[in-house]
């Protein structure tokens, strides 16, 4: 997969931004073209989120898929199987990370990743929105869309 640089995600976000019937438009063309990112984000994998963290992490991932189709205008459709796989191997990564501060248990994923300016985009937003998101929720989060991520990479790959 090509990278997708900090540019492609400022314009999907201050497309979003711009006016309310654009998200709208966006989350509707999103969950119809990818019902398995749709329903792994909704899953009950994720019951323990507030419902502020879950609007973030769907608004998160809204921004992510428009930068990838500026890149890549035919996305392939996800399945939520294959995120949760991609999932289950980044919490593996996380396990051995004795790092306290969220920063700091991050950068196992920033090391050989070549999409950091999309990692780095869910950090910041994560860091940013600290006060409100609760310290349980910033890295289930982070993980669900790094494996969102992961697994577009993976499949734009075999393109």
């Amino acid at each position: 997969m090509r990278f997708i640089p900090e540019e492609s995600i400022d314009k999907s976000i201050a497309y979003l931004e711009e006016d309310e019937s654009n998200y709208d438009q966006a989350l509707l063309t999103f969950t119809q073209s990818q019902p398995g990112i749709t329903n792994y984000l909704l899953s009950e994998d994720f019951e323990s989120l507030t419902e502020y963290e879950k609007e973030l992490m769907l608004y998160m991932c809204i921004i992510i898929y428009q930068a990838l189709k500026s890149v890549y205008p035919e996305l392939p459709q996800l399945s939520a199987d294959e995120i949760e796989n991609a999932e289950e191997v980044n919490w593996g990564k996380l396990e051995n990370v004795t790092a306290k501060k969220f920063k700091d248990r991050l950068d196992v994923f920033f090391h050989e990743t070549p999409q950091e300016d999309l990692l780095a985009f869910l950090e910041d937003v994560l860091i940013e929105e600290e006060e409100d998101i609760t310290k349980e929720g910033r890295e289930p989060i982070f993980v669900a869309l790094k494996s969102v991520i992961d697994v577009f990479q993976e499949s734009l790959m075999e393109k």
